[in-house]
């Protein structure tokens, strides 16, 4: 998940404030599917407005992931 938020974050800096968080959706959506995660999710993220939303969703989701994990 660390790669991706550093992907998404390279997006956003990018494609800057207005256009970075759209082309995400479009790429969190191909992650969420190849980790086979609840489309709940991906409604959730896309819902979400700004670069920094996104990315606290991201961090939050990856601690969650990882404490299921532990």
């Amino acid at each position: 998940m660390v790669s991706a938020i550093e992907h998404i974050t390279e997006i956003h800096q990018f494609y800057g404030a207005f256009m970075g968080p759209r082309f995400a959706r479009k790429h969190v959506g191909w992650y969420f599917e190849s980790m086979q995660l609840d489309r709940i999710f991906r409604s959730q993220f896309n819902a979400l407005q700004t670069a920094n939303e996104q990315l606290d969703f991201l961090n939050e989701l990856s601690l969650s992931l990882k404490a299921k994990v532990a």
